[in-house]
């Protein structure tokens, strides 16, 4: 039983080693969409009817809740929002509620890419003319490229295609510095969140 479990464990770590250069997006646990500004959230508290509401994101990056103040939720993830606005209704308003959350990804304009996070200015850009594609590093250049706090080997995209989102992870710092690493195409309405690194 111990040497099944060695042997599970190194093929795993072998598959993580071969798509080093991939961008990840699996179907059994897919990257998960973080919210943008423009983006719309639907918000059901259990038992707690009159606080059901949908709301958009405004460019500040928080949403204006029932009996709260403005709450910062850009960046997060459906489930960290959701422990968020959790912990935040739970500590004067509510007694144990509990939320559940659903993302409605902003639709972005044709022929336009959109940049968040660590970037030098973030916020929508035209695609170059003439272009149908740009790489992701040139994509990011739009913005004024990285900064000293990017996290640049997970940086996501998101795409609409057929009105479902695909979420890719993209280690830009490997495309950066390996002249074999393919580089990632940036199409027209992707979105993409530049994270900030934490060491």
């Amino acid at each position: 039983m111990k040497n099944l479990l060695l042997f599970s464990l190194s093929g795993v770590l072998l598959a993580l080693t071969a798509n080093g250069n991939q961008p990840t997006v699996t179907e059994d646990r897919p990257p998960e969409t973080v919210i943008l500004p423009g983006d719309e959230i639907e918000l059901d508290v259990y038992r707690e009817s009159d606080l059901k509401q949908r709301v958009k994101v405004g460019e500040d990056g928080k949403v204006k809740l029932h009996l709260l103040d403005p709450v910062p939720v850009i960046g997060l993830t459906q489930r960290q929002a959701e422990k968020l606005i959790q912990q935040t209704y739970g500590k004067d308003i509510l007694v144990n509620p509990s939320v559940s959350l659903s993302i409605y990804p902003q639709p972005v304009q044709a022929g336009k890419i959109v940049i968040h996070g660590r970037v030098g200015s973030p916020g929508v850009f035209e695609m170059p003319k003439g272009r149908k594609s740009v790489g992701i590093l040139e994509a990011i250049g739009l913005s004024g490229g990285f900064t000293r706090l990017s996290n640049r080997t997970n940086v996501q995209v998101r795409r609409e295609v057929d009105g479902k989102t695909t979420v890719f992870e993209v280690n830009v710092k490997k495309i950066q510095s390996d002249p074999k690493a393919e580089n990632f195409k940036i199409l027209p309405g992707d979105v993409i969140v530049v994270k900030e690194r934490w060491a």
